[in-house]
């Protein structure tokens, strides 16, 4: 027998192949409009990339296994943006743009390393906090230090997740 958390997880699980790890919501979109230009790392299939372009910002969306062939990134069964081959050394090439990172891979450097290198003053962090299934103890040490949260932005929920939405700037600026 099948119980309620069981298909509410192969729910979150096939739904965030075609879509997204995280809920957007019309509100969090409009929101975070203000932050654009916006470079994404880690877009996966690229759909907050596609929303917030919907609304009025300009995104550039790199992931290091855009889905584009059938097969190539097991994460993603489809784009819904063009998102470009890249992985977090692409943030250079954006230094003027906000870096955002939606579900950052869990215990991996890639959060912390597209943070490091980026010049910019500006992050939106949606995923799970330190000790969360996102992102590297190393990501939330930096964060802790050099950042600060401005605001926080609510986000839909799949049961025993923790994410959320966050924009955070660079202390001193």
């Amino acid at each position: 027998m099948v119980t309620p958390y069981e298909t509410s997880y192969y729910k979150r699980h096939r739904y965030a192949k075609q879509f997204s790890w995280a809920i957007p919501n019309q509100n969090t979109i409009r929101e975070l409009v203000k932050f654009s230009p916006i470079v994404e790392i880690g877009a996966g299939t690229g759909y907050w990339a596609n929303l917030l372009s919907k609304q009025g910002a300009e995104v550039v969306a790199y992931d290091a296994k855009p889905p584009k062939k059938r097969g190539f990134n097991s994460y993603c069964k489809q784009s819904n943006y063009p998102v470009r081959l890249g992985r977090e050394n692409k943030v250079k090439k954006h230094p003027h743009h906000t870096l955002m990172l939606c579900w950052a891979p869990y215990g991996e450097p890639m959060a912390y390393n597209a943070l490091k290198k980026y010049k910019g003053d500006t992050l939106i962090y949606i995923g799970e906090g330190w000790g969360g299934c996102c992102a590297d103890d190393d990501f939330w040490e930096l964060v802790k230090r050099e950042w600060v949260v401005v605001c926080h932005h609510h986000i839909e929920k799949w049961d025993g997740i923790r994410d959320f939405c966050a924009v955070y700037k660079r202390k001193g600026v």
